[in-house]
């Protein structure tokens, strides 16, 4: 019961921390005018 508890623990912090890494590349990626560019023409495409 415990081990399941610590795993389910240590997904749910892993989990947390993909999320935080790709809002961070995400961010990085909105400051490059390119990039910027390219992501707003995708989102007008839609």
């Amino acid at each position: 019961m415990m081990a399941r508890k610590a795993k389910s623990d240590q997904v749910r912090i892993a989990e947390a921390a993909v999320r935080v890494k790709a809002l961070d590349v995400f961010q990085t990626l909105m400051q490059d005018p390119l990039w910027s560019t390219m992501v707003g023409f995708w989102l007008q495409a839609d």
